[in-house]
């Protein structure tokens, strides 16, 4: 079951122990051309709990801040989409 953040990231879950943070990543320079601006999912983190995972996003959006203002604007819009994020059990 994937828990879909925003058009980033979701969470792929088996619903009970394995929780893989994913992000969207657009094909480029395939071998097969025909494929060069597909979409896939690519996992970048593994965790044991929803909220782990949850905290694994907030550490990878933060980590590439401009400036303070961008980090301010980035930790309220992730504080946001948290609050109205599913329960998953």
């Amino acid at each position: 079951m994937a828990i879909q953040i925003n058009d980033n990231w979701q969470i792929e879950t088996d619903g009970r122990l394995n929780f893989t943070l994913q992000q969207k990543k657009v094909i480029e320079n395939s071998k097969d051309p025909s494929r060069n601006g597909e979409t896939k999912w690519v996992d970048v983190g593994y965790y044991p709990t929803y909220q782990t995972a949850l905290k694994g996003l907030i550490r990878r959006e933060v980590a590439v801040p401009d400036n303070i203002k961008y980090l301010v604007n980035k930790l309220s819009e992730l504080e946001a989409l948290v609050m109205n994020l599913p329960d998953p059990s």
